[in-house]
């Protein structure tokens, strides 16, 4: 008899010791079903946060011409396209620059042509927008958000106090 119930608590430990690994073999695949979505956005998006900027340089408002011109700059980075986020006193919009040449309503580049598009890696292009085509009134707030592959990142570069062009020259 006493044999016969020590044989059993070794099945028993073992069947609860099976049991628990069943258990957690099981919950981490529902954990990890819940963050490898996740988990892949933010390895698209690592590491590009300094990398997609507005240029302080070339970044004004021409309040003769109501144009706002905005300096985009790309580093060590591939990216497919750019949000563009403008706040004005009346309402905000978003524009949306892609890698390949598009026209977009009120939208230029600042030395030649309708179509615009992103700037390569490592460089960077001027833009004019006419603030009276896409409606803002006078801009006060810009924000960028690239696009890696199909993913939309977080904002990389904003400017709050953009500075009149006459202050510039």
């Amino acid at each position: 008899m006493l044999g016969k119930k020590g044989v059993s608590e070794v099945i028993a430990s073992v069947l609860l010791i099976a049991l628990v690994m069943v258990l957690s073999a099981i919950i981490w695949m529902v954990v990890q079903n819940l963050i490898n979505p996740n988990l892949e956005q933010t390895s698209s998006c690592f590491g590009i946060f300094d990398k997609v900027k507005v240029g302080n340089t070339y970044t004004c408002y021409d309040s003769s011409s109501d144009e706002l011109r905005l300096s985009l700059e790309v580093g060590e980075v591939d990216i497919n396209a750019i949000l563009i986020s403008i706040t004005g006193e009346s309402a905000t919009k978003t524009l949306r620059i892609n890698d390949t040449a598009s026209a977009i309503d009120g939208v230029t580049n600042y030395s030649s042509g309708t179509s615009v598009q992103i700037p390569g890696r490592n460089s960077g292009l001027t833009y004019l927008i006419d603030i009276n085509t896409i409606g803002v009134g006078t801009p006060s707030i810009v924000k960028i958000a690239p696009f890696v592959g199909k993913e939309l990142c977080s904002v990389s570069d904003s400017i709050t106090s953009i500075p009149s062009c006459s202050s510039l020259t």
